[in-house]
């Protein structure tokens, strides 16, 4: 995925790549990172908001409709 605007890598599908085909069961805990003092958290749809919006501010993706 292109940049529309900067023609620069939007994505590093090599993450994408490395997680899915692990061959064993990724399993996540935020209890560790909590204890440690780590106690923000954001709420997903609202983040995932403001970050397209801030894409589309560096016109990096088109805006919405």
């Amino acid at each position: 995925m292109i940049g529309y605007a900067t023609g620069n890598p939007l994505v590093g599908w090599g993450f994408g790549d490395a997680i899915f085909t692990l061959g064993v069961r990724q399993v996540s805990s935020t209890v560790k990172i909590r204890q440690a003092g780590f106690q923000a958290a954001y709420d997903t749809e609202e983040r995932f908001v403001a970050l397209f919006d801030r894409l589309v501010e560096q016109k990096i993706i088109l805006p919405r409709g």
